[in-house]
This record gives structure tokens, sequence and C-alpha cells, in this order.
């Protein structure tokens, strides 16, 4: 059974980061999601466009690093500075 099979009826989002390392892929799963799932919908991150059917992009600026030197790591201030940023688009 393939995943198309198992998330087809489902209501999902799907959300694939750093994409531009595998684009090729990412887009023909993006291609098979959009053609055979009426409500599974794919929220990827990449520094290139899928170039596919129905893709819809929003560009956003870089998110601020932790400061050099602090053992700080990303966490929910990094999430909601991302959510602050495609809200405001």
């Amino acid at each position: 059974m393939e995943l198309i099979d198992l998330i087809r009826s489902r209501r999902l989002l799907i959300i694939l980061d750093n994409c531009e390392h595998v684009i090729k892929a990412v887009a023909s799963v993006a291609e098979r999601l959009f053609q055979e799932t009426e409500q599974v919908h794919l929220l990827t991150t990449s520094l290139e466009l899928l170039r596919v059917e129905a893709e819809h992009c929003c560009r956003i600026l870089p998110l601020e690093s932790p400061p050099a030197g602090t053992e700080q790591t990303a966490d929910a201030g990094f999430a909601i500075q991302l959510l602050s940023s495609l809200l405001s688009v």
C-alpha cells in the first residue's frame, strides 16, 4: 500500500522543511497529493519554487538566529517569529 492510499481520505497538513535539497522529489509528491487527494495540504520551505500546479508562494525574511556564544537553540520564540512572519504577508 502506498502513502497516498493511506492518507487519501484524511484531512492533513504535511510540513516539509529545506526542500531545496530534494526539490524534484518534493515536487513529485506535491503533484500526486494535489491530483489524488482533496484534503491533504502541503506546506514547504525552500529557497526554490516547486513549480507545480496550484503552488502558492509566500516569501518571508530569514529568521533571526540565537546570539553567538549562547547555548540557546531554536525554541518557541522562533516558532512565534515564523508564525508572525507568515501572518503579516
